[in-house]
Formats: C-alpha cells, sequence, structure tokens
C-alpha cells in the first residue's frame, strides 16, 4: 500500500468561529497531501457554521452538539465518526501549512510502533503575521519527557497525527479535565507507542485576544493547573519521574502566580518546585533561565 493510499480524517472543533473555521478548513483542503475527509464538530455554536462553511468545495462533515461540551468531547464526537486510517487534528482558529501531512504521514514508516506524529510550529497575529517561531521540539520524545512538560510535543492538537488505532489502546480524550486534556492524550499515547517530531514548522497558531477571553483568569489558571496536574502526576509509576513532574507542575504555577501579579503565591510555588527537585528537571524544562526571562520580562 502506497503512501497516498493511507486516508486521514482532520477533526475541527469549533464554537462560534465562523471566520476563522473557514481558514482553517481551506487550510486542510489545500494540503498537499490530500485528506478523505474534514468533520467539523460544532460545539455548540450560536453563530450558524453550516452556512459559514457552505460555499466552500471539499469533503466537509458537520457534526452538531446541541450544547456546548467542551475541547475533550467534540474531539472525542470527530474520532467515533471518522473513516480514516489516521486521525488529524486542528483547533478551528489555526492553519496548516501546504505540506503539512505530506511531511508527517511518511514517518509512520520510521517504525511500526510509530502512534503519534507531530512537528513545529510558528505564531501568527490576527492578520495572519507572523509574530514568532519557538523552538522546535524534540525529534524523538519519549514518555519520559511528555510526563515532565509539554515543550515535547510543542503546539499540541493542531499539529497531532495519530494512527486511529491509537484511541482503541489508550482510550478517548478525558471529558472531565477542563484543560489539559490534549497534553494527557500525548502522554498516554506516548507510553505505547513512539512519538516523533518532524524538525519542520508544519502549523501556524493564531494569537489573538478572543483566546484570551476563552482562557480562565490567570488565578484560576493556577488552581486548576495544580489540580489536573497533580491528577496526571499521580498515574506516573516511577518515583523519580514523579517527583520531577511534580516539580514541574509547581514551576508552572509560579510562573501564573506571577502572571496574575500574586508574588507572594508565586514565591511559595517557586520554593516547592526546587524542594520537590532541587536539581535540572530536564533540558527542554530550564527554571532558572525561565526566572531570569520572567525577571527581566522576557518570558
Amino acid at each position: 500500500m502506497t503512501l497516498h493510499k493511507k486516508t486521514i480524517s482532520a477533526i475541527i472543533p469549533t464554537l462560534n468561529r465562523s471566520s476563522y473555521v473557514r481558514e482553517a478548513v481551506i487550510s486542510v483542503i489545500n494540503q498537499s497531501y490530500p485528506v478523505l475527509e474534514i468533520i467539523v464538530v460544532d460545539d455548540g455554536s450560536t453563530e450558524d457554521i453550516k452556512q459559514a462553511l457552505s460555499d466552500i468545495d471539499g469533503p466537509i462533515k458537520i457534526v452538531r452538539h446541541a450544547e456546548n461540551r467542551g475541547h475533550a468531547a467534540a474531539r472525542n464526537t470527530g474520532i467515533k465518526k471518522a473513516q480514516g486510517d489516521y486521525i488529524a487534528f486542528l483547533d478551528s482558529d489555526d492553519l496548516w501549512l501546504e505540506k503539512k501531512l505530506e511531511v508527517q504521514i511518511p514517518r509512520f514508516e520510521d517504525s511500526d510502533d510509530v502512534g503519534l506524529v507531530g512537528g513545529g510550529y510558528e505564531y501568527i497575529k490576527s492578520t495572519g503575521e507572523v509574530a514568532a517561531k519557538p523552538k522546535l521540539p524534540p525529534e524523538f520524545p519519549r514518555y519520559e519527557d511528555l510526563a515532565i512538560g509539554l515543550f515535547a510535543f510543542s503546539g499540541s492538537s493542531p499539529l497531532a497525527v495519530c494512527k486511529k488505532e491509537v484511541f482503541e489502546k489508550v482510550g478517548l480524550f478525558d471529558e472531565g479535565l477542563l484543560i489539559l486534556e490534549d497534553w494527557d492524550m500525548w502522554i498516554r499515547i506516548s507510553e505505547h507507542f513512539k512519538v516523533v517530531n518532524p524538525q519542520d514548522r508544519l502549523v501556524q497558531v493564531r494569537m489573538h485576544n478572543e483566546v484570551r477571553s476563552h482562557r480562565p483568569p490567570w488565578r484560576e489558571m493556577v488552581k486548576l493547573t495544580e489540580q489536573t496536574r497533580g491528577m496526571l502526576n499521580a498515574r506516573i509509576s516511577n518515583k523519580k519521574l514523579r517527583k520531577k513532574a511534580e516539580a514541574a507542575s509547581m514551576f508552572n504555577c509560579y510562573v501564573f502566580s506571577r502572571r496574575a501579579g500574586d508574588f507572594f503565591l508565586a514565591a511559595k510555588y517557586l520554593v516547592l518546585s526546587f524542594l520537590k527537585w532541587p536539581l535540572k528537571i530536564h533540558p527542554g524544562s530550564p527554571r532558572l533561565r525561565q526566572i531570569v526571562g520572567e525577571l527581566i520580562g522576557r518570558w
């Protein structure tokens, strides 16, 4: 079977982003490696998503939730409807670059047990202008890397392509998680399958005010991060790895506390982070460099 006979289902959850979702869908249609279907999951929008996409010619299927159920549930609906050999995810305000799938799909041939392929990304402004190009993630991240930090699969959902069969092994997205449901999935996949990040920028992640308005306030993010990462860390059986992951979690809470302007709380989480693991956590998670960056306003 040739690679171009491998079929791909693209899943795009959306909630009231009729203008952005048009661009997202078009970026999938314009792929040099064609997809079998584009499943747009309307997660309870008040806008008419079907009408917004009605003039676009392509293999578009729209599935609607009667009410908003969240990112995890929307992706799960798409997975259940998908007919492709591979499942590829895209957030409705982000874009795939033209050769994304052409670069990614051959990497599944690296090894029979490759289950997840990602890559690099760049940030764009609401106008489409490139704003920043973050560091590329490691090419071959391990379970241990992903358990510690999302740096090992940066860009997350818009980059991810999975073999459909992985969901039979690891299950669907956890609909009980309010945040980090995608990270939880990549960790679970990495426990059973290899993960590959081609060293190419394949996705454009949009920075705009709507993203900030949908994100919980920083103080709430601190609580959600501590609770959610605590749940994820509790699943780690290796004691040393769990300690490192807990230290990374506390450091995330330190960063969010600083951004909330609560420097007393930030200091608490910083101390907890070093108490959990005083040494370097991971080359991809440089605490001291980020602390200096935070202090001089570069993070």
